[in-house]
């Protein structure tokens, strides 16, 4: 019985280590991009991380999520608890329902970054928070980070499964 407590004591510790070392370096990811001002926000990248928590009922990583979220939000001067929302509804609406059609094919990963970035500037339009000096620029700005998140959100998928 005490090596069953100590066991449940230990995994609960390691989880909210992983949580705390997630935090920790998305703020110190945050203050790069700050910085060198090409870093994409790793939005679909914490996407996915999200995906697996929530199927996997660790909410102790699913709220350090949310935390990173708002982090995000605090640091770029936005609205508090519009990303949480978008992330919620998105894994609720659309990636619960059509995950048995795609499964976790490359096509997947795309489109579920894409819809998440999609998602977000489209709400930050509505709010007059997003920034535009021109279209193009903008355009420039969403393809390359859907583009660059969806090779890590792939290198993750791979190491995930061990290739």
């Amino acid at each position: 019985m005490k090596e069953k407590f100590r066991h449940k004591n230990r995994s609960f510790l390691r989880e909210i280590s992983k949580a705390f070392a997630l935090v920790v370096g998305f703020f110190f990811y945050i203050s790069l991009s700050d910085i060198f001002l090409p870093l994409p926000p790793m939005i679909g990248l914490l996407f996915i991380f999200y995906i697996k928590t929530s199927r996997q009922a660790q909410w102790i990583m699913s709220v350090a999520i949310m935390l990173c979220l708002i982090l995000f939000e605090i640091s770029y001067s936005e609205y508090i608890g519009i990303l949480p929302i978008i992330f919620i509804a998105v894994n609720y609406l659309v990636i619960k329902r059509f995950q048995t059609l795609f499964a976790e094919k490359i096509l997947f990963v795309l489109i579920y970054i894409f819809l998440i970035y999609l998602i977000y500037y489209s709400v930050l339009y509505i709010f007059g928070t997003l920034k535009i000096t021109s279209f193009m620029e903008f355009l420039f700005d969403f393809g390359s980070y859907v583009l660059y998140e969806f090779c890590l959100g792939i290198i993750y998928e791979k190491i995930k499964h061990k290739i």
